[in-house]
C-alpha cells in the first residue's frame, strides 16, 4: 500500500533537514582540517557538501543557524518533544491513538509544569508544525475500530502460548506430522453497514492502518477467507443478518 504524499511544507522540512546534517558534516570536516593545518579552504569543504560557505564560515566561527535559531522559539525543549513523541508512538501501538487535540493536551501538560499554567500558551498550528518537524516519525491517519476485547487479548504471552500450541498439535513428538493439504487458516473480517466512526488520528509514519479501539457493538457483515497451507483456497463466505426468516 503506497504511502500518503507529503505537503509541502513537509517536503521543506525535510531538505532543510537534509541540508542540516550536510553542514554539520562539513562543519566538522572543516574544523578538523584547520586543527591539523592542511590549509583546507573553505570554499573545497563547502563545494564538496553542497552546502553555503558563507555559511560554513560563520559557523565555523561560532554563530548560529537560523535552524538552531528556530529551536529556540519553540514552545517545547528538544526533550519534552521526545516525550511526546514516544507517548503518541506507544498509545498508537496501543490501539489508543491520539488526535490532534489529544496531542495538543498532552504538550499543553508538559508546558504547564515547565512554565506554570499561566504562561503555558499554544499556537493555533501548534500541533501542524510539530506534525512537520517529526514528518519522520508521526503521520496522520483515518483510524480503525478495533474491539476492546481483541485489543486487550493481543498481548505477548498470548501470542507465544498460541504458537507453541500451534507446534505441539502440528508437529507431534509421538505421531506423524500433520500434512499441509491438511491445515488450513481462516480469517475473518467485518464491516459494519452503519457508521464506521472513522476519525482522523496520529500514528506512527509508515504504517497501513491505524486501529482504534472501541466498542464493537454494531451489527456487522462477515466475511470469511480461508487459505490452505498447499496453497489452495476456499471461496470466501459472507455472513449477514437476514431479514426474514423462511420456514421452508
Amino acid at each position: 500500500m503506497p504511502a500518503c504524499a507529503l505537503s509541502e511544507q513537509a517536503k521543506r522540512a525535510r531538505r532543510q533537514a537534509d541540508y542540516d546534517l550536510r553542514m554539520a558534516v562539513a562543519l566538522d570536516t572543516y574544523c578538523n582540517e584547520q586543527l591539523k593545518l592542511k590549509g583546507q579552504s573553505v570554499r573545497n569543504v563547502a563545494a564538496c557538501f553542497n552546502v553555503a560557505k558563507s555559511t560554513l564560515y560563520r559557523l565555523s566561527r561560532g554563530g548560529h543557524s537560523m535552524t538552531a535559531f528556530n529551536l529556540l522559539k519553540c514552545k517545547l525543549s528538544q526533550e519534552e518533544e521526545g516525550m511526546l513523541l514516544d507517548l503518541a508512538e506507544k498509545l498508537a501501538d496501543r490501539g489508543l491513538p491520539l488526535g490532534h487535540e489529544g496531542l495538543r493536551a498532552a504538550a499543553f501538560q508538559l508546558l504547564v509544569t515547565r512554565v506554570g499554567e499561566d504562561k503555558a500558551i499554544l499556537g493555533k498550528n501548534w500541533v501542524d508544525n510539530f506534525l512537520v518537524r517529526h514528518n519522520r516519525r508521526l503521520s496522520t491517519h483515518w483510524s480503525r475500530p478495533l474491539d476492546s476485547a481483541c485489543a486487550c487479548a493481543l498481548n505477548l504471552d498470548v501470542v507465544n502460548h498460541w504458537f507453541e500450541l500451534l507446534k505441539k498439535h502440528l508437529v507431534p513428538e509421538d505421531g506423524e506430522p500433520i500434512l499441509p493439504e491438511n491445515i488450513y487458516n481462516m480469517d475473518e473480517s467485518g464491516f459494519p453497514p452503519q457508521d464506521t466512526l472513522c476519525k482522523r488520528v496520529i500514528g506512527c509514519r509508515g504504517v497501513q492502518s491505524q486501529h482504534c479501539t472501541a466498542a464493537a457493538n454494531r451489527e456487522n457483515v462477515m466475511v470469511i477467507i480461508t487459505i490452505c497451507a498447499d496453497g489452495t483456497v476456499i471461496r470466501p463466505r459472507v455472513i449477514f443478518k437476514g431479514q426474514n426468516i423462511m420456514q421452508a
